[in-house]
């Protein structure tokens, strides 16, 4: 049995523990498990409790109206991101008629980008010197934060092994994975 690993959970737990009743073992696999229970030994607050606002544009229909450019507005897309940082080699245009159709997935200074499809959990933090406007398709959360947070903690946790962990146990789909933010 040697590699083989083993989580008994209760019940009240699993019901608790997950918005969609998952009973998969990959959930529930042995390092997740202690880094939730590393987590849980310390004082947190959720994103909205720290001032912050997550959104999460899934509106893939409104990307079949857009005509991807050779030049014009930024688009960043989950392959454009990676280790922290985009890669701005390699990106799609837009124009500012479309940047206009998906003005809710125009990023601002200061936002945290969050892959949710493809490679789960990459994230970037978008820098005050970068060229604005710049858009992003759907499947990148944006986080961001009204009150006084600094969104470098926020960026920096996602960075650590507890927030991977996180994304990668919270990532759904057997050919796709998907994250879906919970609000």
């Amino acid at each position: 049995m040697d590699g083989l690993e083993c989580s008994e959970v209760w019940l009240s737990y699993i019901k608790k523990s997950n918005d969609i009743f998952r009973l998969d073992s990959f959930f529930f696999a042995k390092e997740f498990l202690d880094n939730e229970n590393f987590i849980g030994k310390i004082k947190t607050k959720s994103i909205q409790e720290i001032g912050g606002e997550l959104r999460s544009f899934g509106a893939y229909s409104l990307n079949n109206e857009v005509e991807y450019l050779s030049e014009g507005i930024p688009f960043i897309r989950g392959v454009n991101m990676k280790n922290g940082t985009i890669d701005f080699d390699n990106l799609l245009y837009i124009s500012d008629k479309a940047n206009k159709l998906l003005w809710k997935s125009e990023v601002r200074p200061h936002t945290i980008l969050l892959s949710m499809s493809g490679t789960i959990g990459d994230v970037a933090i978008a820098q005050a010197n970068w060229k604005y406007p710049i858009n992003s398709n759907q499947d990148i959360a944006k986080i961001s934060f009204t009150k006084n947070v600094d969104p470098y903690f926020v960026f920096t946790f996602l960075l650590t092994k507890y927030g991977i962990n996180y994304l990668r146990r919270e990532a759904r789909g057997s050919v796709q994975q998907h994250v879906f933010c919970r609000r």
